[in-house]
Parts: C-alpha cells; structure tokens; sequence
C-alpha cells in the first residue's frame, strides 16, 4: 500500500485504513517527519508515508472525503 500512488479519494480512504490497520496513523495535519513514532517504524517507511501524505492532501481535504472514517478511528 505504501508504494501505491494516491490518485483519487477512494486510494486515498484506502491509504488511511492502512494506516489505521498497521497502528501508523497520525494527525493527518501535522508534517510526518515531526511524528514522535512508538512503535519503531523505520525510515524507508516514513519516506514513503511522507510521499503518500503528500498525494493524499493533493487529491483534497482528507477531512471532508474521509471524515467519517477517520471520526470512527478516533472512537475507537
């Protein structure tokens, strides 16, 4: 999933559910090198969320196309 381009919303909910899946989500506002990362997520896998992040915020405001499932991640 972290090689995937993001091209179209639904990649881009797809992309947040992978996140989500592998405990690797964070605020989707804040730049990804700064995430204080727990559980040892390694460069080559930051480099590559950094790029994807950047798609996803390229495609729109993750907050009005994925709202609803990122508002589900933060209940649970």
């Amino acid at each position: 999933m972290l090689n995937k381009k993001i091209k179209t919303t639904s990649d881009a909910r797809k992309f947040i559910q992978f996140l989500i899946s592998k405990n690797l989500m964070f605020h989707l506002d804040d730049d990804v090198e700064s995430i204080i990362w727990g559980n040892d997520v390694d460069q080559n896998t930051i480099d590559l969320i950094k790029i994807r992040h950047k798609e996803l915020w390229g495609v729109g405001n993750p907050w009005g196309y994925a709202d609803k499932l990122i508002t589900q991640y933060l209940k649970d």
